[in-house]
């Protein structure tokens, strides 16, 4: 299954407010945005998980800055929970304007193979 959002995921540093456990808005946001953008009728994947992950960006960033958000943001949507992500390779790549910003993600149930 692939599929993309015209975002980047809110970097883990962002993810709470004022070091409590409350997750801040814009973390609770884009993970929500996650959800909608699952293609509908996609059934929740049991066992192990491969993904692939583009990040296109505009301005510098770390590879790993929003991988716990679009992880969070995948389970119970995509898969059950996190902890089923085996595999993980990411690329992150440049763009020229912020129109083209996006994050494409592909996901491969490994117990299928």
């Amino acid at each position: 299954m692939k599929f993309s959002i015209n975002s980047l995921p809110t970097p883990v540093n962002q993810k709470y407010i004022s070091r409590s456990y409350v997750l801040n808005s814009k973390y609770r946001d884009w993970r929500d945005q996650v959800k909608e953008h699952v293609p509908r009728g996609h059934v929740i994947m049991v066992g192990d998980v491969g993904l692939q992950v583009d990040f296109y960006y505009k301005r510098e960033r770390d590879i790993d800055s929003g991988l716990k958000c679009l992880l969070d943001g995948m389970s119970g949507c995509v898969y059950e929970d996190d902890k089923q992500v085996i595999e993980l390779v990411v690329t992150k790549n440049k763009v020229e304007s912020v129109e083209e910003v996006m994050t494409v993600v592909q996901i491969d149930n490994l117990s299928l193979t």
